[in-house]
């Protein structure tokens, strides 16, 4: 078994990175499907699933990559200086393929139903539409803007949540309890704002299934939203708003903690960056 070892560090990192945001999709495509497919309405269950598909995929991958499962996570962190930029596009490539993977999967676990579904006549929206659950869909009467603005918003909070958690001179969360915060924060999230267009905070789990759908009959559908724009905020915008959340939570919480100058000289990155 140890010829199946990874040796290098970095490839490590980008098959956990692979796999975590892998199960993390797979949940998160899964769960709404096999609702619409049941015929049950429960946001409930649906928003407990996505948390549930984010908790698997960060306790499955916490030790080898730090589980950031979501190319949001990865900029922001990167662009405070607590992650090299070097490692970013293997890992939001990493998660992108995970995605994409994950989509699949699911698609052939329910291809019989879907058929049975729809009739063989893929669609995004109306009484046959499955296509929501592989990527988000804006709510009818919801204009670009109220998408970027809601999107801004929760990739906002969702990293000032993550940061929250992983502040070791904040309360202190232990490494083994990262995952059911994250996955309660997610969960609250999505509970509050997933109205206007599904909570567009990881673009890895939106695009990745978007793609996949071009190959299955779905046609273009799901990038012509708002004129072709709807794809595009859902990829785009989440960086704006992880970068947001993450320097609010830098200059409202990070800095104003006593003992400011005892986490400078403990945490040199700190120190570099405060200086800069």
């Amino acid at each position: 078994m140890s010829k199946l070892q990874v040796k290098t560090e970095l490839a490590r990192e980008v098959l956990s990175e692979f796999t975590g945001t892998f199960l993390l999709c797979l949940i998160n495509v899964a769960a709404p499907l096999n609702l619409l497919l049941s015929g049950v309405n429960d946001p409930f269950l649906s928003n407990a699933c996505s948390a549930f598909g984010v908790f698997l995929g960060m306790v499955s991958a916490m030790s080898n990559s730090a589980a950031h499962l979501n190319p949001v996570v990865s900029t922001s962190f990167a662009a405070r200086g607590t992650f090299p930029w070097k490692k970013v596009p293997y890992f939001v490539i990493a998660q992108y393929l995970g995605a994409f993977v994950a989509a699949a999967v699911t698609y052939l676990n329910f291809l019989e139903a879907i058929n049975e579904y729809d009739g063989g006549v893929r669609a995004f929206v109306g009484v046959n539409g499955t296509g929501g659950g592989f990527a988000a869909v804006p709510a009818e009467g919801i204009s670009i803007s109220t998408c970027i603005m809601d999107t801004v918003l929760c990739s906002a909070l969702l990293m000032f949540a993550i940061c929250a958690i992983t502040d070791k001179f904040n309360t202190g969360v232990p490494l083994h309890l990262f995952a059911p915060f994250v996955a309660f924060s997610v969960f609250g999230i999505v509970s509050t704002f997933s109205h206007n267009c599904s909570v567009m905070m990881n673009p890895a789990r939106d695009l990745g299934p978007r793609f996949f759908t071009l190959l299955v009959g779905y046609g273009t559908q799901g990038f012509e939203f708002h004129h072709g724009l709807f794809w595009v905020v859902a990829v785009i915008v989440p960086h704006f708003g992880g970068l947001l959340g993450t320097h609010l939570y830098h200059v409202t919480i990070g800095l104003q903690k006593p003992g400011q100058e005892e986490r400078m000289q403990q945490d040199p990155i700190l120190m570099k960056n405060l200086s800069s």
